[in-house]
């Protein structure tokens, strides 16, 4: 599942493919003056930049990354890219508006093809990028860029890329100033950065970096370098008490503003979560399902359809299995295994039993929403089953469809078996059902499956966890309803419906599911809440199965004791509180009070109801 990632910083790159060259096409506007299109930018971006990362990567391992703004540099430094801003003011409105629309068009293009864009408002792409590369510092990673500010994420796992070079040697300023990359920050705290607008320290250039280099070496200017990220001095005077060096002394006399400079020119990946203000900060994500007529629509606009042949390897592709073709089904599933980064499935079923009894004494809201399932009874009608590099293949298994070749339950068990053995991940939505039916109708225990509906809890705890409404809300996908499916195929169950009738609304399931989990896996790793969502969440559902199918034993007079106890706690710990109000609160809040008591009272009704009381 570690696969290399590739981040994208999307503004820079366009506006690099953008400028180069002179669009042929383009016309003259009102004023006579000759602007490029929005096209052929967005030609020059794919052929330079987009294609040749297709040879070796998947778009579902692209994270682009978009300009949120500056608010963190400008409130430290009012003047922080302030002269740029002036300039893009006084742009000609036609090129304005190209510039837009090369960006919109750009952005929906790596949606629909896969790819994971993202922003976080106020924040600018590079501190961004500097979060993905501390979260997913287990990737080896490649960034495509054309600012050198990113060089300081260079490691033994992350290689920058500038304007499609490799930057695996010091970097060459303007200067000729070769820098190793981990001293770009200190090199640009003391020259300064006249794009971003900082000036360093005063009347030190590149000059004096030469002089500095010459004298104490790189290795002395990673000391001069820890001095800064400690804030800790000491070692630069020790210096200068023996040396005496008039740069180093000067560096020092200006030591306020070159610390001003070097916190500007850090990346601060902290600030992507954080208020400002009472506004909570937190990177936004922007997924699709990869979509073939989306594709051929804006490659349509910008004026070059004949590139969707490239691309046809990375849309959804739907395959019936059955009896006639399981031979050719399998084989190309195994022909796709080792380079599978995970697996999703997903069942559908029937209710062998149909318990009249049973299904009366449902909730009137659990039977309208058609959400609740006798797990028990069901017996597996087919399983669809996601796989491929590009998450692009998904088989569904016919085992007890209407007019249909079925296949025996056994070769589900077969594929399961067989991703088993991979040691990838194998995910499901809502694993307590998938585990149930594939123990009690194949006689399989799965070994610790990812459930996104977990996952979601830990994205957004009060947002909605079924999978329709999420591959609404997080993929902007609308999937058949259960409803719908056996509505227009005139059935009760799905029993009733046929393989070909149910290939689609069967095959979502597992396709969506791969794309949240491509992309709650990400929202997890940034967060830092994986490695204890891997070590912790996944086991548990196997005790909650045995339990369901086994029962509970309810003690209801220690759970009895449990709710005393609980009320005495509330309320010798609001005690507690309202003493401490009285004695550190002296403004009288009526409001305040009113909601307090509203929580109080909230509180105790909890326990009562959890109690029977």
């Amino acid at each position: 599942m570690l696969t290399p990632k590739v981040i994208l910083d999307v503004r820079g790159l366009l506006m690099h493919s953008y400028h180069r060259g002179v669009d042929p096409d383009a016309r003259p506007n009102a004023e006579g003056k000759v602007i490029n299109s929005a096209a052929h930018g967005f030609q020059n971006w794919l052929e330079e930049y987009f294609h040749p990362m297709l040879e070796h990567v998947s778009p579902v391992d692209i994270i682009a990354v978009f300009d949120g703004g500056s608010a963190y540099r400008t409130m430290l430094f009012p003047e922080y890219k302030k002269k740029r801003d002036e300039d893009k003011g006084k742009r000609d409105p036609d090129l304005v508006a190209q510039l837009k629309r090369l960006e919109d068009v750009a952005k929906s293009f790596l949606m629909y093809m896969g790819v994971t864009c993202v922003h976080a408002a106020g924040v600018e792409a590079d501190d961004l990028i500097a979060l993905i590369c501390q979260g997913l510092k287990d990737h080896n990673m490649m960034v495509h860029t054309v600012d050198a500010d990113l060089l300081q994420l260079s490691d033994e796992r992350t290689v920058i890329f500038l304007r499609n070079q490799p930057q695996l040697e010091a970097y060459q300023d303007a200067d000729g100033q070769a820098v190793p990359h981990d001293l770009i920050v200190l090199y640009k705290a003391l020259c300064g950065d006249k794009s971003d607008g900082y000036p360093g320290v005063y009347r030190f250039g590149p000059k004096s970096w030469e002089h500095l280099v010459n004298e104490f070496g790189h290795d002395g200017m990673r000391e001069i370098d820890q001095c800064f990220k400690t804030g800790d001095f000491e070692a630069v005077e020790d210096c200068l008490n023996v040396t005496k060096d008039k740069t180093l002394g000067h560096v020092y006399a200006n030591i306020a503003d070159a610390k001003l400079c070097y916190q500007l020119a850090t990346l601060a990946p902290e600030v992507c979560f954080q208020f400002r203000g009472s506004t909570l900060v937190r990177p936004k994500y922007h997924v699709r399902v990869p979509n073939r007529k989306r594709i051929e629509a804006m490659l349509d606009e910008m004026e070059c359809p004949a590139f969707i042949e490239k691309y046809v390897d990375f849309f959804p592709q739907f395959t019936l299995l059955t009896a006639e073709n399981a031979g050719v089904c399998i084989d190309h599933f195994l022909d796709h295994l080792d380079e599978t980064p995970f697996f999703s499935f997903d069942y559908e079923t029937v209710d062998s039993l149909k318990h009249a009894a049973f299904n009366d004494a449902m909730s009137a809201a659990s039977a309208a929403r058609g959400s609740y399932v006798d797990v028990l009874s069901s017996e597996i009608t087919g399983a669809s089953i996601n796989y491929g590099r590009h998450l692009q293949y998904t088989v569904y298994i016919s085992v007890n469809h209407r007019d249909t070749a079925n296949v025996d339950k056994q070769v589900v068990a077969d594929f399961l078996e067989t991703i088993d053995g991979t040691g990838k991940p194998l995910l499901v939505q809502n694993a307590s059902f998938e585990e149930q039916i594939t123990k009690l109708q194949l006689g399989l225990q799965l070994e610790k499956p990812c459930d996104t509906q977990i996952m979601a809890s830990y994205v957004d705890e009060d947002g909605e966890s079924g999978l329709k409404q999420m591959s609404k809300a997080w993929l902007n996908y609308n999937q058949a309803s259960y409803k719908d499916t056996l509505s227009a195929a005139g059935a009760e169950d799905m029993s009733q419906v046929s393989g070909k009738e149910v290939l689609h609304y069967g095959c979502d399931d597992s396709l969506v599911t791969a794309h949240l989990f491509k992309t709650f896996y990400l929202i997890l790793k940034l967060e830092g809440t994986w490695d204890f969502y891997w070590a912790s969440e996944r086991a548990p559902v196997h005790v909650l199965n045995m339990a369901f199918e086994a029962g509970v034993r309810i003690d209801f007079a220690k759970m009895g004791e449990l709710a005393t106890y609980g009320r005495k706690v509330i309320t010798e710990g609001m005690l507690r509180i309202r003493e401490l109000l009285t004695e550190h609160c002296t403004v009288e809040n009526p409001a305040a009070g009113e909601a307090l008591a509203a929580a109080d009272g909230h509180n105790l009704r909890r326990i009562e109801q959890a109690s029977g009381k």
